[in-house]
């Protein structure tokens, strides 16, 4: 099975990442497209909220997609989460299925820096564009993806959350922002 792989944190998962899977999903490119939830990603200096919420929020956003399957395989793994160990270790538990990584421009920028970098770009890799964040240079099996630039980011949400909620409605799934409200999350 062709499985592409969208990592984050997803704090909040927003409309910005549910277009991205139902774009790619469109594309043909895979069987299934499994979103990895990051319990802590290295990379992420800010506070999370618990990643129960986040992986709840997750299977709210994404209940009516047959062909996504929302990951905790990163509960079960040291924190803070690498790409990379986390491959090793879909490989190893699943080696008959082929995986590829999902990711926006600005983490393809900085996958250089990441733990084992060398290891992460042995595998294909799908790059959706961010708004100002140009790829001058692709390396390895890297594919560009030809979607419109993404401008919502979790990172805007939290910041609108802390001013006015009515802002925030239209980033998010309906469901996905019940649930932020009930349990006061941001």
């Amino acid at each position: 099975m062709n499985i592409g792989l969208f990592f984050g944190t997803f704090n909040p998962v927003h409309l910005g990442h549910i277009k991205i899977i139902s774009n790619i999903l469109q594309q043909k490119l895979f069987d299934q497209i499994w979103i990895i939830l990051s319990p802590r990603s290295p990379h992420k200096k800010y506070n999370l909220i618990d990643k129960n919420d986040r992986y709840h929020m997750l299977e709210i956003a994404f209940a009516n997609y047959k062909k996504v399957i929302v990951s905790d395989v990163e509960f079960s793994l040291n924190e803070p989460n690498y790409t990379a160990i986390t491959l090793d270790y879909l490989k190893k538990k699943y080696s008959k299925n082929n995986f590829s990584i999902i990711m926006g421009s600005d983490s393809y920028l900085t996958v250089g820096s990441w733990l084992r970098a060398k290891d992460v770009f042995k595998n294909k890799i799908y790059v959706y564009p961010r708004k100002d964040y140009i790829i001058k240079k692709i390396e390895g099996d890297t594919t560009i993806l030809d979607l419109d630039e993404m401008e919502i980011s979790s990172t805007l949400i939290r910041n609108k959350f802390k001013k006015e909620v009515k802002d925030v409605v239209q980033y998010l799934n309906h469901d996905v922002f019940k649930y932020i409200n009930r349990k006061n999350l941001y």
